[in-house]
Protein backbone atom coordinates (compact mmCIF):
# COMPACT_ATOMS: atom_id res chain seq x y z
CA UNK A 1 0.00 0.00 0.00
CA UNK A 2 1.45 3.41 -0.96
CA UNK A 3 2.33 5.79 1.84
CA UNK A 4 0.52 9.09 2.27
CA UNK A 5 3.40 10.83 0.50
CA UNK A 6 3.31 8.49 -2.53
CA UNK A 7 1.69 10.95 -5.00
CA UNK A 8 4.42 13.52 -4.32
CA UNK A 9 7.15 10.90 -4.79
CA UNK A 10 6.52 10.45 -8.55
CA UNK A 11 6.78 13.28 -11.03
CA UNK A 12 7.13 13.44 -14.80
CA UNK A 13 5.57 11.53 -17.68
CA UNK A 14 8.39 9.09 -18.50
CA UNK A 15 9.71 10.65 -21.71
CA UNK A 16 13.10 12.15 -22.50
CA UNK A 17 11.44 15.59 -22.53
CA UNK A 18 9.86 14.95 -19.10
CA UNK A 19 11.56 11.99 -17.40
CA UNK A 20 9.68 10.28 -14.60
CA UNK A 21 11.43 10.83 -11.29
CA UNK A 22 10.59 8.29 -8.61
CA UNK A 23 11.76 8.78 -5.03
CA UNK A 24 12.37 5.25 -3.70
CA UNK A 25 13.01 6.59 -0.20
CA UNK A 26 11.51 9.75 1.23
CA UNK A 27 12.96 12.84 -0.46
CA UNK A 28 14.87 15.42 1.59
CA UNK A 29 12.67 17.58 3.80
CA UNK A 30 14.37 20.73 2.53
CA UNK A 31 12.40 21.73 -0.59
CA UNK A 32 15.36 23.63 -2.06
CA UNK A 33 17.63 20.57 -1.76
CA UNK A 34 14.91 18.35 -3.25
CA UNK A 35 14.47 20.73 -6.20
CA UNK A 36 18.21 20.77 -6.92
CA UNK A 37 18.38 16.96 -6.95
CA UNK A 38 15.32 16.74 -9.23
CA UNK A 39 16.87 19.33 -11.56
CA UNK A 40 20.00 17.22 -11.93
CA UNK A 41 17.83 14.16 -12.54
CA UNK A 42 15.86 16.00 -15.27
CA UNK A 43 19.10 16.75 -17.09
CA UNK A 44 19.48 12.99 -17.60
CA UNK A 45 16.43 13.19 -19.91
CA UNK A 46 18.61 15.13 -22.34
CA UNK A 47 20.89 12.08 -22.36
CA UNK A 48 18.07 9.72 -23.32
CA UNK A 49 16.91 8.63 -19.86
CA UNK A 50 13.16 8.28 -19.37
CA UNK A 51 12.95 7.03 -15.77
CA UNK A 52 15.13 8.02 -12.83
CA UNK A 53 14.88 6.33 -9.45
CA UNK A 54 16.27 8.38 -6.57
CA UNK A 55 17.16 6.92 -3.22
CA UNK A 56 18.22 9.91 -1.15
CA UNK A 57 19.52 8.00 1.85
CA UNK A 58 22.38 6.49 -0.14
CA UNK A 59 22.47 9.17 -2.86
CA UNK A 60 22.15 6.63 -5.65
CA UNK A 61 20.18 6.89 -8.83
CA UNK A 62 19.12 4.31 -11.35
CA UNK A 63 18.19 5.27 -14.89
CA UNK A 64 16.53 3.70 -17.89
CA UNK A 65 16.44 4.74 -21.53
CA UNK A 66 14.03 3.68 -24.31
CA UNK A 67 16.74 1.66 -26.08
CA UNK A 68 17.89 -0.12 -22.94
CA UNK A 69 14.83 -2.35 -22.54
CA UNK A 70 15.22 -4.04 -19.18
CA UNK A 71 18.88 -3.12 -18.87
CA UNK A 72 19.13 -0.61 -16.04
CA UNK A 73 22.29 1.21 -15.12
CA UNK A 74 23.05 2.12 -11.54
CA UNK A 75 25.03 5.23 -10.73
CA UNK A 76 26.42 5.53 -7.22
CA UNK A 77 28.02 8.55 -5.66
CA UNK A 78 27.08 12.08 -4.88
CA UNK A 79 24.40 13.47 -7.14
CA UNK A 80 26.43 16.63 -7.65
CA UNK A 81 28.88 14.53 -9.67
CA UNK A 82 26.23 14.15 -12.41
CA UNK A 83 25.64 17.85 -13.03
Amino acid sequence: MPSKSEPSRRIGSGTTDDPMIIWVKDPPADENHKSKIEGIARELGQRGKTHIWLRYLFQELCTSSPDAGRDFSLHSGKLADYS
